[in-house]
């Protein structure tokens, strides 16, 4: 940030399509100096040595700071038609309450992670090295919570696709939640191992050629899955090595599990059927276990290339640990469940074939016990703060890798290795009680702020008396006006302070749904590749975090969240523009001043705005309207789009001499 930037040239173009958007500054006053209330976090350091200017001073302006953002993660699914998912922040205390329909409406494939959890658990529970009088009444009080979420989350599901139609289509069609559509096959897999070891005596001839059946229906539907699902993807969707995460092995993952599910019930079965299972288990744990390998190649190349995942996604990385894992369980498992007279000609040895079972699963133990340790040192260096489903990805993986570590230990007749297995036990347990009731957060603390009482209220009563005589839209249409929300105040803006002598002012406008404190956390608390915070990197620039007002978001029916501008749709802004006019002028008039008030301060090529998403959008309509006597610094935008674009290219030229100049376009290095 040395120097003032001009991304538009020698001055900004000023936005001539509709003067109902025209900025008056002069009709906003804001006092020149505002008395401030100083506060202290104890996440930051506590000298005030470290801040430009002496807490008894008057300050400008007052800003933010904190978490997450729900359009960080919303704007790559505009590719779907209709799809709202994380529009609404979930991890908002203040958000209002969500009707039950609107919550089916996005009730995902997700949600069936966690009756692969707790299925998984109750098995694990079954096979414990070390058993005590209750503990299968324990794991069976387990399964039986399993059955009753399976038809829970079954029912939700075909609530959601009933109510909504065309839903289905969508949801397994889309680019991210449908890599989830297999975990409905992994909770069955689940269901017919556990339903196996809990409700099916070994003697049943009738109950066993059931889950017989069962296996190899599963086989057919899983294979077909595995083809069809990776063929549409090749096709329909071009994913970036740099976005990957573990959730692209889940396609593979069920008919993976075809071999697991042999592994448990070949034993039970007649001998000709047996042989039959243990083949077919073969070739789908095979199947999985090479496309995983694949996998894990360009896994790796992302972590080297772009480094960790966000933290709150880190838990999973945990997806890795479980195809070596469940692929040494199944060699062993299919190996043990061959008849003892299998081939007893000699040429494959059943005593043979079982110690090269042990000893492959031996090798895939060790690659799982590799990815169990970078997923830990992951999530340890980055805890996630914020529930996610895909905290179950901790679970059932290394549900697997314990399962397998008990399999050798008994393999091997070691102590150790069933000692160790029932420590995993034990960790897999308090994760998956975590996972069901997630620990409650306090509120985090501000790090050192000056907080602003007297800025909004001056901005509202200002902003009330702007251009009464704007023309109101199609009186057809929904308008905000017709019910109007309580608050008319803009909540206050928070601001970080330079650690060194003031230089830069950076104003950073938070995505739809998000505010100051959780988009500014996030922010501020990312590290680059050298170790750096945003404000570590650029010590004297103040970062300015407004929150904007709640408005009712058409998108969500209605419900009041916090944006700068309303939309008909996040898959075309353009429609019904006519939505974005009040939020729109409120917006830019109030972080107009904001801007005026720093570049009274650093002067205005020291000035840069930007933001995410709606704010993103928000901020483009302040730059290109802004009509002071020089240009701003920069503008830094994030997955958004340009208001009104369809009346930018008449209206904006290149005034400057050299028409082949080009203005600079920075990349960062960093996804922060």
């Amino acid at each position: 940030m040395e120097g003032p930037i001009q991304p538009f040239g020698e001055q900004n173009h000023r936005l001539e399509y509709d003067s109902r958007f025209d900025l008056d500054s002069s009709a906003v006053e804001v006092p020149q100096e505002i008395q401030v209330d100083y506060q202290i976090s104890r996440r930051f350091s506590t000298d005030s040595s470290n801040v430009h200017g002496e807490s008894t001073e008057s300050t400008r302006v007052s800003t933010p700071i904190n978490e997450y953002d729900v359009e960080k993660q919303q704007h790559d699914t505009r590719q779907s038609k209709g799809d709202t998912h994380m529009e609404q922040n979930t991890h908002d205390t203040n958000a209002p309450r969500v009707p039950l329909r609107e919550r089916l409406h996005h009730f995902t494939w997700a949600w069936w992670t966690l009756i692969m959890s707790t299925g998984g658990l109750s098995l694990l529970i079954f096979v414990q090295p070390y058993q005590f009088p209750g503990l299968k009444h324990i794991g069976l009080a387990v399964y039986l919570l399993t059955l009753v979420l399976f038809v829970v989350v079954f029912s939700a599901m075909v609530a959601r696709f009933i109510m909504f139609p065309g839903t289905l289509k969508t949801s397994i069609c889309h680019a991210r939640e449908g890599l989830f559509f297999p975990a409905f096959f992994l909770s069955i897999a689940t269901l017919i191992t556990a339903t196996y070891r809990y409700a099916i005596p070994a003697d049943n001839v009738t109950l066993n050629f059931v889950i017989r059946v069962a296996f190899w229906i599963y086989v057919s539907f899983t294979l077909v899955l595995a083809i069809g699902q990776y063929s549409y993807l090749f096709q329909a969707h071009k994913l970036e090595v740099r976005s990957m995460m573990p959730t692209w092995i889940l396609p593979i993952f069920p008919v993976m599990l075809s071999g697991t599910i042999a592994s448990v019930i070949a034993s039970s079965q007649p001998e000709s059927a047996a042989v039959a299972i243990v083949y077919g288990g073969l070739a789908c744990q095979g199947l999985g276990i090479s496309v995983s390998f694949l996998m894990y190649a360009h896994m790796v190349g992302r972590l080297m290339q772009y480094g960790l995942p966000n933290r709150e996604h880190r838990p999973g990385l945990f997806m890795n640990v479980g195809p070596p894992a469940f692929t040494c369980l199944a060699f062993i498992g299919m190996a043990n469940g061959l008849p003892d007279e299998f081939d007893s000609n000699g040429v494959m040895d059943i005593h043979f074939i079982r110690q090269m079972a042990v000893l492959s699963g031996f090798y895939l133990w060790g690659l799982s016990l590799w990815w169990l340790g970078v997923a830990i040192v992951a999530v340890l260096s980055s805890p996630p703060e914020h529930f996610h489903l895909g905290w179950w990805a901790a679970v059932f993986p290394n549900t697997g890798f314990t399962l397998a570590t008990i399999t050798l230990g008994d393999a091997i007749g070691s102590k150790a290795v069933r000692v160790f297995a029932v420590l995993l036990t034990c960790g897999d347990t308090y994760v998956c009680h975590t996972a069901l009731l997630p620990p409650h957060k306090p509120e985090p603390q501000v790090p050192p702020v000056y907080r602003i009482n007297t800025l909004s209220r001056t901005m509202n009563n200002k902003i009330t008396m702007m251009d009464s005589n704007v023309p109101q839209a199609n009186p057809s249409a929904p308008m905000m006006s017709k019910t109007k929300l309580k608050q008319t105040i803009w909540p206050e803006p928070l601001v970080i302070q330079p650690t060194t002598a003031h230089t830069h002012s950076i104003i950073l406008l938070h995505g739809r749904g998000s505010n100051a404190e959780r988009f500014g956390l996030e922010l501020l608390e990312a590290r680059s590749s050298a170790n750096k915070t945003l404000a570590g990197h650029f010590p004297s620039a103040r970062f300015i975090f407004p929150t904007a007002k709640k408005r009712r978001s058409t998108v969500l029916k209605r419900l009041p969240i916090n944006q700068w501008l309303d939309n008909f749709s996040t898959e075309d802004p353009s429609q019904r523009q006519h939505l974005q006019y009040d939020g729109i002028r409120e917006t830019s008039a109030f972080v107009t001043r904001l801007v005026e008030q720093e570049a009274a301060v650093v002067g205005v090529e020291s000035v840069i705005i930007g933001g995410l998403s709606n704010g993103c959008a928000a901020a483009l309509h302040v730059l290109l309207n802004y009509g002071g006597q020089a240009p701003m610094g920069g503008f830094i935008g994030m997955s958004g789009w340009l208001p009104f674009a369809e009346t930018l290219n008449p209206t904006v030229t290149n005034d400057r001499e050299d028409e082949d100049e080009r203005y600079d376009i920075f990349f960062g290095s960093d996804d922060l």
